[in-house]
């Protein structure tokens, strides 16, 4: 199948917007994550829900995307996850207003390990459209 040149440029600006949008993502959730660790008392749940909420904001229109202009692929599924993942761990912590941060850290630790994955994989999906 030949895609025309109106269909590529179409695809590299969905693709380039994606990597935006998780940059966007990563942005405000290293911040939600930052503040639940470096501040005291509700202050620092009611900022990292803040934060939470910007991140789910560029996550949603991330997920929009990715189905809407067909965009699926094996390589960002995972992004999906360990976000949701990051959400319940950070949501759990400040429900139970666990001083304990362990799982959070570990949430986000893997979520930055698959951002950085999907964000090489955007990269060279941009490239290779270039060429």
């Amino acid at each position: 199948m030949t895609i025309n040149k109106d269909e590529l440029q179409e695809r590299f600006t969905n693709v380039s917007y994606l990597q935006e949008l998780l940059h966007s993502i990563y942005s405000d959730l290293h911040d939600s994550y930052e503040v639940i660790t470096k501040h005291d008392g509700d202050l620092s749940y009611s900022l990292s829900l803040n934060y939470l909420a910007m991140s789910h904001q560029s996550f949603l229109e991330f997920k929009r995307v990715y189905h809407q202009y067909g965009l699926e692929h094996y390589e960002i599924d995972p992004l999906i996850e360990d976000y949701e993942h990051y959400k319940l761990q950070l949501k759990e912590v400040i429900t139970d207003k666990d001083t304990n941060t362990s799982y959070v850290y570990s949430a986000f630790n893997k979520f930055t390990d698959t951002k950085k994955s999907v964000d090489e994989f955007l990269s060279n999906w941009i490239k290779n459209m270039v060429k």
